[in-house]
């Protein structure tokens, strides 16, 4: 069974016509809520701790062609969820 989830996710970015580039930011998170028949003997509060995700970002495109074809410049962090 697959748990409930979750999800939140955010790109924002602003296109400058001048010069065809746009930078971008992305934030996501994925928070999981399960029950106790699906952590294989974990108690809840660690599964849910230790199998949500978090993912940082953010790059410039540069569009040529139009608005058709861009080469993108990016770099984005995932933490995935550590019991301590």
């Amino acid at each position: 069974m697959i748990p409930a989830q979750h999800i939140t996710f955010l790109e924002l970015g602003y296109y400058f016509k001048s010069c065809k580039l746009q930078p971008w930011l992305r934030y996501e998170r994925q928070d999981i809520q399960s029950k106790s028949n699906q952590t294989n003997g974990l108690s809840q509060d660690i599964y849910n701790k230790l199998n949500t995700t978090t993912v940082f970002g953010g790059g410039l495109n540069y569009f040529f062609n139009g608005y058709t074809t861009n080469i993108r410049l990016s770099y984005v962090a995932m933490t995935k969820g550590v019991e301590k």
